[in-house]
């Protein structure tokens, strides 16, 4: 036919007569046909046959066969074969109806490929994704959906089944079905729902968070076919999200304490302010609304060099940070120190975008330390002078002490004999002054200093003060005077010794550092707050002292002159002790003037506690007062009744020869022990044969037995005679400590023999009044 024609490329003529089907058949289509057709049919059918057998049994055959045009071309048919018969039902030939399909298979190969493609990309996808037809059974499910809930769904599955499998929860944690409600719902309405985030709890335990996205799917007509889930899982993110608000919650957390405690600013790279917290406004005295858009050097005290900060921002080039200490200045003007942290604050890329410091208040702590080093300094200083003070009379006490011993100049002429001597006790006695300042300030410091409250007498003070010095004044051609203001009592309630030190040692520096002119005490009266005080001004007429010296007199470790070359020696404690004492009683001691090449004026202050009918005197000449000074006793005037027996117990031969000595030569009968446990048997011995001791004098700190145990001893063993505690330990606590094992009296070394005579001679006077010694055969 034409459409034969055109579909084959051959002309009528070309075929009818002449041809077969076959030669425009694909060979291999029709052999296989034929192979198909003698296995069904159980005969050879080949050929021709192959075309024609099912017609040729009565029935029709239609199938796709591949034709071969007469260009060569190939073209897909869908072939209808029946057969032609007569009006006896007998075969007369075939007819076969062709139907070019080439164009519907391409299309239908096309989108089977499209399909094929799409499934793989699907399943190339990192998301999980699956489609459900209207019904909801699960047509469609890749890998990463796989992976997502950790199984395959059952064959025939629908979502609601497989979806309700598992434990799902709300982003708020409730149970509820949500892809049952969520397809419904996009099925409904026809509608996308988007980033509908939910929980699953996995076969295996695993929890994941994960967002929905359900599509209507729509076939070509628009109507719907079905949906599509897509899941993203964001557990990671979820978990990343945790970590952040955890870490922005420490940090802020962080943050808020950091703004107690620290000065928190921020800046621009070119300086400019852009953040300060609460505590940078309180240090610096500026608000936030003066500071920001200010640059940092609103608080720059010019007490760092250009090159310091040079260095700063060299170094926070170079590794991001700096750490230092920086004066800054406040608002009014007040320095203060900080200790500084700067960092660079970069952006995602690394580029700098300005700079966060965090600082601490140093002040107190640079205060601090600045004055520790200038105690050390101090400290050093007055070490430096000790050993001056030391070494200086202890040169001339074992220089003078060796050529005593072995120049014959010394031991041959009394006149050098007696100078040597003078200056070895003099030395001696600059000694004991050098110990007893640094004794006297530790026990202070260590608030172990004991005061005496008894009626003191004023005037006796001042003139036993003025008859000391006046003779030192004297030899320097300097006057030394007093005066009387106003009326004072001639008795207070006070510590006479601490009193006559303080005034002592005021008037001694006075005396000590003027070389010309004179010096006064000016004694008077003030009232203050209903308060009476007495006040004593020392004025002199000596060098004088500049402000930077006058700063420093007061403190321990310090002097005025602290230089190697310095006129004056001494500690330089004794202003610092008069202070202290001072304070102790109640009062002060100041530097009331001072002027360089004029003089200077120190003033003692104590509260005035009298007696009922004390007098107020008013201007009394010290020389005619009833309280003029007594005639000291010399020790050679004191003396023992006959026969005294004296046990010394004392371990030092030297302390031994010379104590022995001291106590002869008032006229008693000593005995030597060398520990306690010798003076123990000495005293028994002495009660057996009836020959007892009238005192014993015992060294605390002996070997095999000290002076402590064996006064408890004899105490414990019912003895009375007096005991006189001697020892090198001067503290208080050493005198009560004496006192409290059993002793009488005490007594500190270096003994001074005009004390030893005067206690020995006041406690055998005692014994004497109750008991006469024994007579000694």
């Amino acid at each position: 036919s034409p459409g034969a024609e055109r579909l084959l490329g051959y002309t009528a003529e070309e075929m009818i007569g002449s041809k077969t089907p076959e030669c425009f058949h694909l060979a291999e289509e029709v052999e296989q046909r034929g192979r198909d057709l003698t296995a069904s049919l159980g005969r050879t059918v080949k050929g021709f046959e192959a075309f024609v057998t099912p017609a040729m049994l009565g029935g029709f055959d239609q199938r796709e066969w591949t034709y071969i045009r007469k260009d060569g071309t190939h073209r897909t048919v869908e072939l209808t074969v029946t057969a032609i018969r007569d009006q006896h039902h007998e075969i007369e030939g075939y007819l076969g109806v062709a139907v070019d399909v080439t164009q519907k298979k391409q299309n239908e190969k096309q989108l089977l490929e499209s399909r094929e493609n799409i499934r793989h990309l699907m399943d190339a996808l990192p998301v999980a994704t699956y489609t459900c037809d209207n019904q909801g059974l699960i047509t469609y499910f890749n890998q990463a959906a796989i992976e997502f809930w950790g199984r395959k769904p059952y064959l025939n599955d629908t979502n609601d089944r497989f979806c309700g499998s598992f434990k799902l929860l709300d982003a708020e944690g409730h149970i509820m079905p949500y892809h049952k409600s969520w397809t419904a719902i996009a099925l409904e309405k026809q509608e996308t729902l988007h980033g509908k985030e939910f929980i699953v709890e996995c076969d295996d335990g695993t929890i994941k968070t994960a967002l929905a996205h359900i599509s209507p799917m729509y076939d070509h007509e628009g109507r719907i076919t079905g949906v599509v889930n897509v899941l993203v899982d964001i557990s990671d993110r979820k978990m990343l999200e945790k970590s952040l608000k955890e870490t922005t919650a420490r940090l802020e957390l962080c943050l808020k304490v950091l703004d107690q405690h620290a000065i928190v600013a921020e800046t621009e790279l070119n300086g400019c302010i852009r953040h300060v917290n609460d505590t940078f406004c309180q240090l610096s005295g500026y608000t936030r609304e003066e500071a920001i858009g200010k640059t940092h050097r609103i608080v720059n005290s010019g007490t760092h060099p250009q090159e310091f900060w040079k260095n700063v921002f060299k170094t926070i080039a170079e590794t991001g940070m700096w750490q230092g200490e920086i004066c800054n200045r406040k608002k009014t003007g007040e320095l203060y120190w900080v200790d500084t942290t700067i960092a660079a604050m970069k952006d995602s890329e690394g580029v700098p975008t300005g700079y966060l410091a965090i600082r601490n208040d140093i002040t107190e702590l640079k205060m601090a330390q600045e004055a520790a080093l200038a105690a050390s300094r101090s400290k050093s200083e007055f070490l430096a002078n000790m050993s001056h003070e030391i070494r200086t009379p202890l040169t001339a006490i074992l220089g003078y002490a060796d050529l005593l011993k072995v120049d014959p100049e010394f031991t041959s002429s009394p006149a050098k004999r007696d100078q040597a001597i003078n200056t070895i006790l003099d030395a001696g006695h600059h000694l004991l002054t050098v110990i007893n300042d640094i004794l006297d300030l530790s026990k202070i410091e260590a608030g172990k200093m004991e005061l005496e409250q008894a009626p003191t007498e004023v005037f006796p003070v001042l003139e036993h003060i003025e008859s000391l010095l006046r003779p030192r004044a004297i030899v320097k051609g300097v006057q030394l005077g007093s005066r009387i203001e106003t009326p004072i009592p001639d008795l207070i309630v006070s510590d006479p010794t601490r009193l006559r030190q303080i005034l002592m040692n005021l008037v001694g520096n006075a005396v000590k550092f003027t070389e010309n002119g004179s010096i006064n005490i000016i004694v008077r009266q003030v009232v203050r707050d209903d308060q009476k005080y007495l006040q004593f001004d020392i004025e002199d007429t000596g060098p004088g002292m500049t402000p930077r010296q006058a700063e420093k007199i007061f403190n321990a470790f310090s002097q005025a002159d602290s230089s190697v070359t310095r006129q004056h020696g001494g500690t330089g404690l004794g202003l610092v002790i008069s202070r202290k004492l001072a304070r102790l009683l109640g009062g002060e001691v100041s530097l009331a003037w001072t002027e360089r090449g004029t003089g200077t004026c120190f003033r003692f202050e104590m509260p005035e506690y009298v007696l009922p009918q004390t007098r107020y005197l008013i201007n009394p000449s010290l020389a005619d007062s009833k309280n003029s000074a007594k005639t000291t006793t010399k020790a050679e005037e004191y003396q023992v009744p006959e026969n005294t027996r004296i046990l010394l117990a004392e371990d030092g031969p030297d302390n031994q020869r010379l104590i022995s000595f001291l106590l002869r030569k008032l006229g008693a009968l000593v005995d030597v022990a060398d520990n306690g446990s010798i003076a123990y048997r000495n005293y028994l011995e002495a009660e057996m044969v009836d020959q007892p001791y009238h005192l014993l004098i015992t060294d605390m700190q002996m070997p095999e037995m000290d002076g402590y145990s064996l006064t408890r001893v004899l105490r414990a063993e019912g003895a009375t005679l007096p005991i006189i505690a001697l020892t090198a330990h001067a503290m208080a606590e050493d005198r009560q400590k004496c006192l409290d094992a059993g002793c009488d009296d005490y007594l500190s070394k270096p003994v001074d023999r005009r004390l030893l005579a005067k206690t020995v001679e006041k406690w055998m006077t005692h014994a004497q009044q109750t008991t006469e010694p024994p007579i000694v055969p």
